[in-house]
């Protein structure tokens, strides 16, 4: 045992690396591994409370006296001295506030994230990213182009000339059993996505206003609705050999453009494709996305749609989530079922209580999301009610240490690391089977909840 670990005596060489110096005080143990003692050993400050109250040596000794070099090492001499008297809990949130502002102005926000989870900890476990929670990742406003804004009228002939007409070259190639998306570009150059709407059966006037009050929601993370269009058209056409008079509604509903296309196009293996730190911005900003649609206004909204062709990119690999034609808008705590021919998400997306009884509640979008982040942490695309084995999280955890030491410093591979392992613990949790209602809301908030600590 060293028995006077202190700065003093912690050397650093050439390459700053640090060397236990001066074993004077030292000592052997033997099997009994404690000792009581009547000579003084050792420096005042570095002692442990055993051996303050009891002369009492042990391993401990040593072990207290690196806790508080490491300390120091985090405040300083002045602020050891502020923090020491403090309670643990209070202590290591000033000192990581600390940090956070000195490091802000000189790392990336991924980097700011991963410096912090290195030695902040919290009841055992790290707390960034420990439930893909308070991280704050700087995706810029909603759009460079479209501020947060009111969805204002737009003629439909506007939409043609914008959309040529609606031609094919303009297709986006995003179309439901609802709707086609069509690129609008107009005569300043901006550019807005335009979705025709299909026939919806009787759609009056007000029922348009009411859905786009439902859809718009001003969110980052989710596709910001510019405008709409609602208009009656009289034509003349052939019925029964006689020329009649017909009513034609135009409907179509214009979202903000998002020109890095679906997250669909972007599942690759681990060793190729989006490197980490975009995959996690990914992954948080859907979480965020998604509780602002569950938790952000009076009545609850389920999207029921979630996959990765309904995340769209921004220009800059911000996540938004799309598609709101088959949102359903429930209250609080509700729960519903439908007809087996409305059309919902994707089969692998489905959750089973839905395939089997039809029910529909927030969970399903939460089995949603674990599918996406398996898929996306893992690039391997899931069968229908397919668990990830084993073999495959395995596989997972390899290849992007193997990735990681290739790719980012030495210092931030385990905080990067722990990311990977964290996302794909919560996507498993958001997909068990045979789970309450309640445990898969309790799964979304963990995964979801961005604004404060949680327990």
């Amino acid at each position: 045992m060293h028995f006077d670990l202190k700065p003093d005596n912690i050397l650093l060489d050439k390459h700053m690396t640090p060397k236990i110096a001066d074993f004077g005080l030292s000592k052997l143990f033997g099997e009994e591994n404690t000792k009581r003692t009547i000579s003084s050993v050792g420096t005042c400050g570095y002692w442990p409370p055993e051996y303050i109250k009891h002369q009492i040596i042990s391993r401990e000794f040593d072990i207290f006296s690196f806790g508080v070099i490491i300390v120091k090492i985090m405040t300083g001499h002045e602020g050891y001295n502020s923090v020491v008297e403090m309670t643990t809990r209070k202590s290591i949130k000033l000192v990581h506030e600390s940090w956070r502002r000195r490091l802000r102005g000189t790392l990336s926000h991924m980097q700011l994230e991963v410096y912090c989870n290195q030695f902040y900890q919290e009841n055992g476990e790290s707390t960034v990213p420990s439930e893909i929670s308070n991280i704050t990742i700087d995706c810029g406003p909603s759009s460079e182009n479209f501020p947060p804004v009111e969805p204002r009228a737009m003629p439909f002939q506007l939409l043609k000339n914008i959309t040529n007409d609606f031609s094919r070259e303009r297709s986006l190639g995003r179309k439901s059993s609802l709707a086609r998306a069509f690129k609008g570009v107009f005569e300043d150059g901006k550019v807005i996505a335009v979705k025709k709407l299909r026939a919806l059966g009787v759609l009056e006037e007000n029922e348009m206003h009411e859905i786009v009050n439902h859809v718009k929601v001003h969110h980052q993370n989710i596709v910001q609705l510019v405008g709409y269009c609602w208009e009656k058209e009289e034509t003349v056409v052939l019925c029964n050999e006689r020329y009649v008079y017909a009513s034609k509604i135009h409907r179509a509903m214009c979202f903000e453009y998002l020109p890095n296309g679906s997250l669909k196009q972007y599942i690759s293996g681990i060793s190729s494709g989006l490197d980490w730190g975009t995959r996690y911005a990914i992954i948080k900003g859907i979480c965020e996305g998604l509780k602002c649609l569950h938790e952000g206004s009076k009545n609850s909204r389920i999207h029921m749609n979630l996959k990765l062709s309904n995340i769209l990119l921004d220009e800059n690999m911000t996540a938004k989530i799309d598609d709101f034609d088959i949102v359903r808008f429930l209250g609080k705590g509700k729960r519903s079922s439908i007809d087996d021919g409305f059309p919902c998400s994707s089969d692998r997306h489905m959750p089973p209580e839905f395939i089997q009884r039809q029910i529909i509640s927030k969970a399903f979008d939460i089995y949603s999301l674990g599918i996406i982040v398996i898929e996306l942490v893992t690039g391997t695309i899931l069968g229908l009610l397919e668990m990830p084995s084993a073999m495959l999280i395995e596989k997972a955890h390899e290849e992007w240490m193997q990735r990681l030491q290739k790719t980012v410093h030495v210092t931030s591979v385990e905080g990067y690391f722990q990311q990977v392992k964290k996302c794909l613990k919560i996507g498993l949790q958001c997909v068990e089977r045979d789970k309450t209602h309640k445990t898969h809301h309790h799964r979304y908030r963990k995964c979801a909840e961005g604004n404060r600590d949680l327990d």
